[in-house]
């Protein structure tokens, strides 16, 4: 069984250093602490918190509350998401709990039998939206947590996003450079925040660009393959047709082409569709879709880190990072 002084050495610092890291007890480089990260992972180093666990009446469990699956999503990011936390925060000595919220439920009563039951140090939040309760009330009860996603407010909270309006510039101006000038966008509903971002980067990349903004072009639709066909559907059965189609996500440009092949439309030809996602299964569907990428690994990585800070009395300063994806051409455009 490894100890810390195997991991010390495998990292090439000190067994101290190695205590700051796990522990989040002293600051040290990003570069020294990913590399106490990657010895401890590789040597499956687990350290012993029992008695420490008692003197802190700590439970070392996270709670991650698992989001409402709509029908016929695709829900492998986030699998991969609760995966890769998993063994971030095991890395920590630390371990995710999971538990659900029914559909249309209040979440916040579910929050509060969570802590007030004790069973947990805190909380890692996704699926957020523009108005969300849960951050609220977790700041109001000065509980630790970190959210992957943003919700709109003037209050301090720690999160990890992806710049969406980011990657959504960077595609549509790809797009213009390939010729295209009628680039229709399909969106999420107006609840969620990331993708009114998205959206807000089509729309000002089109004026940076001297295009006019036509909301003819615009879609507003569930993350399903099912809406991305119907919203296909209504954008290339109107005038004027759009040359391009960018999707707020990989699986909303999946059923896009499906609807485009169905009707006599060669993707890549005849018209352009862009996803968002870089879900594993875009490099195989016909043509192979172009996309945004999620660096999730780093994601993952930062979330249990700003909330292991936390835990630990340490809050990182810098508690609100913004990740830029990165565009993968591929032959859908």
């Amino acid at each position: 069984m490894s100890t810390i002084k195997d991991v010390a050495a495998e990292a090439g610092v000190s067994i101290a250093t190695v205590s700051y890291v796990l522990n989040g007890t002293k600051k040290v480089s990003r570069e020294v602490e990913e590399r106490v990260l990657a010895a401890a992972q590789k040597l499956n180093y687990r350290a012993n918190s029992t008695a420490r666990n008692l003197r802190r009446n700590e439970t070392r469990i996270i709670g991650y509350e698992i989001p409402y699956p709509n029908k016929g999503d695709d829900a492998s990011l986030m699998q991969l998401f609760v995966y890769g936390i998993s063994l971030e925060a095991a890395n920590y000595g630390y371990h995710i709990i999971t538990f659900t919220v029914p559909e249309r439920r209040n979440p916040i009563e579910h929050y509060e039998h969570m802590i007030h039951s004790d069973r947990v140090d805190g909380f890692i939040l996704t699926d957020t939206n523009w108005k969300d309760e849960r951050i609220h009330f977790l700041l109001d009860h000065k509980i630790p947590f970190v959210s992957f996603g943003r919700t709109r407010t003037e209050r301090d909270y720690h999160y990890v996003d992806v710049d969406g309006a980011y990657g959504i510039q960077q595609v549509v101006e790809y797009l213009i450079r390939k010729g295209h000038r009628q680039i229709a966008f399909i969106a999420w509903p107006e609840n969620s925040l990331s993708g009114d971002g998205r959206l807000q980067g089509y729309i000002e990349t089109l004026e940076k660009s001297g295009l006019d903004y036509d909301p003819k072009f615009i879609r507003r639709v569930h993350n399903t393959a099912n809406a991305g066909y119907e919203a296909a559907r209504e954008l290339l059965t109107q005038e004027p047709l759009p040359t391009a189609i960018v999707c707020v996500s990989d699986i909303i440009a999946i059923g896009a082409i499906r609807y485009a092949q169905q009707h006599g439309l060669a993707v890549g030809k005849d018209i352009a569709i862009s996803g968002f996602d870089d879900l594993a299964l875009a490099q195989f569907v016909t043509p192979a879709l172009t996309t945004i990428s999620q660096p999730i690994e780093e994601i993952e990585r930062e979330v249990v880190r700003l909330l292991i800070r936390q835990l630990n009395g340490n809050p990182d300063p810098n508690h609100q990072i913004l990740i830029k994806p990165k565009l993968i051409i591929r032959e859908s455009t």
